[in-house]
């Protein structure tokens, strides 16, 4: 049961139909979502930060009192993404 492989698959239409699966499954997938992660006192540490910039920080929570520091409180505009 010695078969060639090349006498039973053209090779000019195997890789005309795998170059067009490959384009298919690249234009049609959904499942590319922009995920917006806010910080919480429970995630502050496990994630690193990247900004529109592609800067990357972390934070640090540090508690503080607001009445103390209220001239450096800045009031940020909604997110709508």
């Amino acid at each position: 049961m010695n078969v060639e492989i090349s006498k039973m698959i053209d090779l000019k239409y195997f890789i005309l139909s795998l170059c067009l699966g490959l384009l298919y499954l690249y234009l049609m997938d959904e499942s590319k979502e922009v995920v917006i992660i806010h910080p919480t006192p429970y995630t502050v540490k496990d994630y690193l930060f990247k900004d529109f910039l592609n800067n990357c920080y972390e934070l640090n929570m540090k508690e503080v009192s607001c009445y103390e520091n209220e001239y450096k409180v800045e009031k940020l505009p909604k997110n709508d993404f």
